[in-house]
């Protein structure tokens, strides 16, 4: 005689992670992060700091393309859901490491993606 086994809870997604971007990326780069259903991307272009602290809240990720604006340790205490921050480009001064530290919250950054362009700038 089959026992009587109760129902499995319907498997649940997580809500797609936000990805905040103050600027958008190449569009190879955006097309990829729009295929990723699990990506919410949110992206403000040259925002101010109060635009940046209205989409902080809900903010799984952040990819700061431009130096500005700042993010700084205020801005990122906003960030309650805050997991990663990238930096696209050379240097992140405009970001507040210390603040990233305290929190456990990794800063990647592109390294010497623009390496070459840089140099030809530099020589032509």
């Amino acid at each position: 005689m089959p026992q009587n086994v109760p129902p499995r809870p319907a498997s649940r997604q997580p809500p797609p992670a936000t990805l905040v971007l103050t600027e958008p990326l190449p569009d190879a780069g955006m097309r990829k992060l729009a295929e990723r259903p699990e990506v919410r991307l949110l992206v403000l272009p040259a925002p101010s700091d109060a635009e940046l602290a209205r989409a902080l809240p809900q903010a799984d990720g952040v990819i700061m393309v431009m130096e500005r604006p700042a993010l700084s340790a205020a801005l990122i205490a906003l960030a309650a859901r805050l997991r990663v921050v990238c930096r696209c480009g050379v240097g992140y001064d405009n970001i507040d490491v210390a603040a990233l530290t305290r929190r456990h919250i990794p800063l990647a950054t592109t390294g010497a993606a623009n390496a070459r362009t840089v140099a030809e700038h530099a020589l032509y």
